[in-house]
């Protein structure tokens, strides 16, 4: 199973918010094996865990994608031919958005379209602004259910510009240090659970995870 992060606008944050999300997904589903790549198909780092062993092309060995039940990979922004390929074929496709008005005007008269009931992703999220989810809901249309948000976090963007998101948020989730990241963690989580979800509701339970778990 794919789901793919795409940015409506440059800088939204997809490579950060989607390994964000991939490090509780072990947690909520035990047994899950990740893997994360980039839209070029160049692996871009593997989410590791017990059940997980990577493996690579050039070493002869088995394609790392097939032994993954769900490969998140990141489009970056922009619809060029292999992106649209991309996102055409993934099962979901979570839309990250920034909280800017010409941004979120273009993606919902331009875009959306191209990607309809796709959930939406606003990172760096500050309830105070204009635009906020409830005006998403309100002035667009989306549904309540299909947005999620990540509020600002000084310590993650910290993290992301390192390139240390995912050792971040797994070091966080065991005990978090403050009120901040407990939130970021319980907002990582709802858009984990939803995303579990809406890959039920395409499978039922013949979802790659519960196979691999009935297996073990």
């Amino acid at each position: 199973m794919t789901i793919a992060f795409w940015g409506a606008g440059v800088q939204s944050g997809t490579n950060a918010n989607m390994r964000a999300v991939a490090a509780v997904f072990p947690a909520l589903c035990p047994g899950i094996r990740i893997g994360l790549y980039a839209a070029g198909g160049k692996e871009g780092g593997i989410c590791r865990n017990k059940n997980y062993k990577s493996s690579n092309k050039a070493t002869g060995r088995k394609d790392s994608s097939a032994l993954a039940d769900i490969r998140f990979v990141d489009c970056g922004s922009g619809m060029s031919g292999e992106k649209r390929r991309i996102l055409r074929k993934a099962e979901i496709v979570v839309v990250n958005i920034r909280q800017e008005e010409e941004e979120i005007r273009r993606y919902f008269l331009e875009e959306s379209h191209l990607l309809p009931g796709s959930p939406i992703l606003i990172g760096n999220y500050c309830g105070q602004s204009k635009f906020s989810r409830r005006y998403l809901e309100c002035v667009y249309r989306a549904e309540p259910e299909n947005v999620s948000v990540l509020s600002r976090n000084v310590e993650f963007e910290q993290a992301a510009a390192c390139g240390r998101v995912y050792r971040f948020v797994k070091k966080e989730s065991c005990a978090p240090k403050n009120l901040r990241n407990q939130q970021l963690l319980e907002e990582l989580k709802g858009i984990s659970g939803m995303l579990l979800r809406n890959a039920e509701t395409l499978y039922g339970r013949d979802v790659p995870w519960n196979k691999n778990i009935e297996k073990q």
